[in-house]
């Protein structure tokens, strides 16, 4: 897990930076927009599965 958030913070970045360079909607900002929506989604699926282990 600790591989995603670090994919996420990096997607942020790179997201941020592209949007202040190229504007919020500059392609490639969406599709880094998409990206870390993905990356989200996921570790957040992996935080309630971890949470429901928990509690078994």
């Amino acid at each position: 897990m600790n591989m995603i958030y670090l994919s996420v913070e990096k997607t942020r970045k790179d997201m941020i930076d592209t949007a202040l360079k190229n504007g919020l909607t500059c392609p490639k900002s969406i599709k880094l927009s998409q990206h870390l929506d993905k990356l989200l989604n996921l570790l957040n699926e992996c935080n309630i599965s971890v949470d429901e282990y928990n509690e078994l």
